[in-house]
This record gives structure tokens, C-alpha cells and sequence, in this order.
């Protein structure tokens, strides 16, 4: 049972670093994505192409929804964050709970063969 447990929480573990991962990708793209819609935005206002207003609308809107897709990934990271450490605590309680079951079998166990 505690094999199995520790099988489970080094999974648990796994999944949760590739989703870090995956995250970070994601979180990274999306930075990149803003600071190059910010840039652009930047020369449109500065007169350095000739789009119009409605296209300037536009870009400030992606913007906008990128940084609240941003926000919202940074939300969900901080979830996950929060149920792995929730999952892992209790990982260790109910190790440490059958880990007593086990050592109070081995007393009894060691009194009944004497």
C-alpha cells in the first residue's frame, strides 16, 4: 500500500511538473504575444503606419483579452499549485496513518509470538 502511494505521489508529481510546464509555455507565449502587440500598438500611435482607428480598436481589445487570458492562466496555475501541495499533504497523513497501523500490527504481531 505505501509502494503504491508513493507510486501515486511521484505521478501526481510528474503530472504536475509537466503542467508547470505546459503553463509556462503557455504563459510565455502569451507574454511574447503582448509585448508584441504593445510594440505595435506603440507605432500606431506614434503615426508610424497608417491603419485606422478601428484597427487600433481592435489591437487594443486583443490586448486586453491576452492580458486577461494571461491573468486567468496565472489563476489556474495557482489552483493547480494549491490542490498538488493539498494532494501531497495528504498523501503524507494518510502515510503516516498507515504507517502507525502498520508498526501497531508488528507490536501485536511480536507479542503474540512470544
Amino acid at each position: 500500500a505505501l509502494l503504491k502511494q508513493e507510486a501515486d505521489a511521484k505521478s501526481l508529481l510528474d503530472q504536475k511538473d509537466k503542467l508547470l510546464s505546459e503553463l509556462k509555455s503557455v504563459e510565455y507565449n502569451l507574454t511574447l504575444t503582448n509585448d508584441s502587440l504593445k510594440i505595435e500598438l506603440e507605432n500606431v500611435r506614434r503615426g508610424l503606419t497608417t491603419m485606422s482607428q478601428e484597427k487600433v480598436k481592435q489591437m487594443e481589445d486583443t490586448l486586453l483579452k491576452k492580458s486577461k487570458d494571461l491573468a486567468d492562466l496565472q489563476i489556474e496555475l495557482d489552483n493547480l499549485k494549491n490542490a498538488f501541495n493539498n494532494t501531497v499533504r495528504d498523501n503524507e497523513e494518510e502515510k503516516r496513518h498507515y504507517e502507525s497501523k502498520l508498526d501497531a500490527l508488528k507490536k501485536k504481531l511480536k507479542v503474540e509470538t512470544e
